[in-house]
């Protein structure tokens, strides 16, 4: 029997969420009850249930929800693949948890169908599923090319070759990957990370895009169907962060360059995600979308056109009122601040550049200007004690009373590879526990422990905070279950 060979598959792995215990599941899915109480959508639980078959209350409602998404990476490099007339599919292994042995080969039988070239862009804790995948495709798939990219493997690229892996993408990978697929030699690649004759070889890294009208551009109108309608649609305008925060792995990326595109290229996508998919979450997941007030003004007087309710990233020291109001005019309604920390001593010592000052002063403008306040926060950061930690969270329940919050979401601080906390721990006072990167996982176990708390102290402040967001969360939200 003659096997049909796809050119390129792509396979998107779930997240694991091994460690999470139900508070902080049940928190979650409360968590995107209130936040759907928003702009002209107003999703209630039965709406959500209705359009998405997942019941909120459910402890993997959230969960399951939020994975209803086209993964990025795939739309990205899709384009390239059709320009060049190459074949591909999508592998989509998010329904449902595989399971460890021969049960999981059987399952990946089933799955994955024979190809040439497979891809992969695992993150933290779906790393050791990213292994499994890899020693079924090399025992199974034979002769097939294995090509791994995103953050995780390309600051762990040995790590991905030594387990099977044949090419490692690192970085900004459209440029990279579109010279792989014209066939370029190996050599000649930049940004690529490969064995030839049992060595290493770790290619000079590729140079930034710096014009993102260049980019491939994927219409969503030929979206897989599993895809649409689509919980979450993320949105890039610009790329690049100017801040260094010691967390952070998206730095190490763009090298403090921000980079935008025209407003004729934000346009062709709107168009595109306008008129040809179905979502509930509209997204501009940019680190920070007024870096530049006058691109924010500017890409709210173009999103204003197609009459989207819709939310954004930013940071509450790059904000003003004039700029809140062009985007409250545009349609945005709800704002995310990375917060992490009220302490001033904490946000210094993190290289986060914020004080407390101008935390309420943007809630404040954020509500006058009538848009949403989403705060994120960590637990566990460099410098935080376990008093200075339920500071924070008492903080975070006095705004959402105020009525200067309206959401608020907590992590447990994982120290990802690349970033500057992950290579000088002992600079930021913090002790790396182990490199099961199954266990490195925002809402799980911590991987740490730090010179000023205990492991078992950030345990239970984060099942804290869980207990008392969701308190708060349900006594303002009094409708929130109906």
């Amino acid at each position: 029997m003659e096997i049909k060979m796809t050119e390129y598959t792509f396979i998107h792995l779930p997240p694991r969420r091994t460690n999470r215990s139900e508070g902080d599941i049940r928190f979650g899915n409360l968590l995107w009850l209130a936040k759907f109480k928003r702009g002209k959508y107003n999703f209630t639980r039965q709406d959500i249930k209705e359009r998405w078959g997942v019941d909120l209350l459910d402890l993997s409602g959230a969960n399951k929800l939020f994975l209803a998404s086209l993964p990025v990476w795939y739309a990205h490099l899709v384009p390239i693949l059709d320009e060049a007339k190459h074949t591909h599919s999508l592998v989509d292994l998010i329904d449902g948890e595989i399971n460890s042995g021969k049960d999981n080969e059987e399952e990946l039988d089933k799955k994955i169908p024979y190809s040439e070239n497979y891809l992969l862009s695992p993150v933290n804790n779906n790393t050791p599923l990213s292994f499994e995948v890899i020693d079924f495709i090399k025992k199974y798939r034979r002769n097939a090319r294995i090509l791994v990219g995103g953050a995780q493997a390309s600051f762990e690229d040995t790590e991905f070759l030594e387990r099977g892996a044949d090419i490692i993408v690192r970085g900004e990978g459209e440029k990279t990957f579109e010279e792989i697929v014209k066939g370029f030699p190996l050599d000649k690649i930049r940004g690529i990370t490969y064995q030839k004759n049992q060595e290493i070889i770790r290619n000079t890294p590729q140079e930034l895009i710096q014009d993102l009208d260049k980019l491939p551009f994927y219409n969503l109108a030929n979206q897989p169907s599993q895809y649409n309608p689509s919980f979450y649609i993320r949105f890039f305008a610009q790329r690049g962060c100017p801040m260094n925060c010691c967390f952070c792995s998206d730095v190490l990326w763009a090298n403090k360059s921000v980079r935008r595109k025209s407003i004729n290229r934000l346009k062709r996508e709107l168009d595109s995600i306008t008129s040809g998919s179905n979502f509930l979450e509209f997204h501009v997941s940019d680190n920070c979308l007024s870096s530049s007030k006058t691109f924010a003004r500017q890409f709210a007087e173009v999103i204003l056109d197609y009459n989207l309710d819709w939310t954004a990233e930013t940071r509450v020291d790059m904000i003003d009122k004039e700029t809140l109001e062009y985007l409250a005019k545009s349609g945005c309604v709800e704002l995310e601040y990375g917060v992490e920390s009220a302490n001033e001593h904490v946000l210094r010592l993190t290289n986060k550049r914020q004080d407390k000052r101008k935390i309420i002063r943007a809630f404040e403008l954020t509500k006058e200007a009538g848009i949403n306040v989403h705060t994120n926060w960590m637990i566990g950061l460099p410098g935080e004690t376990k008093e200075s930690m339920l500071c924070n969270i008492e903080f975070a329940c006095d705004m959402v009373r105020k009525g200067l919050i309206d959401t608020l979401n907590h992590v447990v601080m994982v120290p990802y590879p690349g970033t500057p906390l992950a290579k000088n721990p002992d600079k930021y006072g913090i002790r790396i526990l182990t490199k099961d990167w199954e266990q490195y996982d925002e809402y799980g176990l911590p991987v740490f422990e730090s010179d000023t708390m205990t492991r078992q102290e950030t345990i239970e402040l984060y099942e804290y905070a869980n207990k008392r967001f969701a308190e708060v969360l349900g006594d303002t939200h009094n409708s929130i279950l109906i």
